[in-house]
C-alpha cells in the first residue's frame, strides 16, 4: 500500500524538473499507467510555473506538494503561500481563437483541464492557495 507522499520545494522554475520527477515516482507507486502519468506531470507543471511566475511573481517561496489516492483516482494537492488566486473561477478560452489571435501563453488552465478529471481550489488559513488536482480511474494499487 502506498502512503501519501509530500514534498516542500522552493518554487523556483530551476525546481520544476524535480517536481515532475515526484510527482512521476508518487504516480508510480500507485500503479499509474505512463500516459496518466505525463498527464499529471503536465498538469503539475503547469499549475507549479504558474505559482512561481504569478504567484510569487518569481520572489522567493515554497510550493507543498502532496500527493495521495482516493479510491481510483490520483489527488494531487499543491500548496502555497502566493496571494490569493482562484483559477476555477476563470472562463476558459476557446484555443481556436487564442490560435488565431497569435497568443503564445496563457494556456496552462486549459492544459491543465484537460488532462485531469477535477480542478479545485480554496484559500488557506494561512493566505495562500491549495490547488487540488484529480485524476480518476488511474490508481492500480493503494
Amino acid at each position: 500500500m502506498a502512503e501519501a507522499s509530500r514534498r516542500r520545494f522552493a518554487a523556483t522554475l530551476e525546481n520544476l524538473g524535480d517536481i515532475r520527477e515526484f510527482v512521476n515516482v508518487a504516480a508510480q507507486a500507485y500503479g499509474v499507467d505512463e500516459s496518466a502519468i505525463a498527464d499529471l506531470c503536465l498538469a503539475v507543471d503547469e499549475a507549479a510555473t504558474n505559482v512561481v511566475l504569478h504567484g510569487y511573481g518569481e520572489k522567493p517561496g515554497d510550493l507543498d506538494i502532496e500527493i495521495t489516492a482516493d479510491h481510483d483516482a490520483l489527488v494531487i494537492k499543491l500548496s502555497d503561500r502566493a496571494p490569493h488566486f482562484d483559477p476555477t473561477t476563470r472562463i476558459p478560452h476557446a484555443p481556436e481563437a487564442r490560435l488565431e489571435q497569435g497568443e503564445v501563453g496563457g494556456w496552462g488552465l486549459h492544459l491543465i483541464r484537460s488532462v485531469v478529471d477535477e480542478v479545485r481550489h480554496r484559500a488557506t488559513s494561512e493566505g495562500g492557495n491549495e490547488l487540488t488536482l484529480i485524476k480518476s480511474g488511474v490508481v492500480a494499487r493503494r
